[in-house]
């Protein structure tokens, strides 16, 4: 058993009587995993920052000394929250290592600084799919400095000069992005960039 104390973002928890969770680990990317006990099972929300060691276990992994480390910062609404997980679910493969995007996600759990709660959002979302090298099917149409913004830090994107013809390209970028997955079809939380959007 690996006795490292390992930090994860609970992607999906079923039902109280499973076990079973999916989880974004800092060190193996999503995997799945069960549960030593059920001490933990009714505060593993999701969207939870927990810590625990773990081992192998037939094709998932066991956790065990589970803790609750803490829920999404109070900015990180609900609708929002359901919209990065689901995308997380789909676009995220099993086992792959995906350290840049668990960094990404520990942003989640730290106070909001920035006045655009809205753009903050998006921008995270483009940083996500960029980390992950997931581009619409036409981003020919895109001109390269809209590229050379979606590929730098958070911080460095939310200081550039914003405007509504910017905040619909994000968008149609987003939609793009989300429509070049085989299942985009079953997506429920899309309305967080069509209504919350500009097209």
């Amino acid at each position: 058993m690996d006795n490292q104390i390992h930090q994860g973002v609970v992607i999906y928890s079923g039902k109280p009587y499973h076990k079973k969770i999916i989880i974004l680990d800092d060190n193996l990317g999503k995997v799945e995993a069960v549960l030593d006990d059920n001490v933990l099972k009714n505060r593993l929300i999701h969207g939870a920052l927990i810590e625990y060691t773990y081992r192998p276990w037939h094709h998932m992994y066991q956790l065990f000394n589970t803790t609750y480390v803490s829920a999404p910062a109070d900015w990180v609404d609900l609708v929002f929250l359901h919209h990065i997980l689901e995308m997380s679910n789909y676009f995220l493969a099993i086992h792959c290592n995906a350290h840049a995007v668990f960094n990404l996600f520990t942003l989640l759990y730290q106070p909001y600084v920035h006045h655009n709660a809205l753009i903050w959002k998006k921008i995270f979302m483009c940083r996500f799919f960029s980390l992950l090298g997931i581009c619409p099917i036409n981003a020919l149409d895109y001109d390269s400095d809209f590229f050379h913004l979606i590929s730098q830090p958070i911080n460095i994107m939310l200081n550039i000069q914003k405007d509504i013809r910017f905040e619909k390209k994000i968008d149609r970028w987003l939609l793009g992005c989300m429509h070049t997955h085989p299942h985009a079809h079953m997506f429920k939380t899309v309305n967080f960039i069509t209504k919350n959007g500009h097209l």
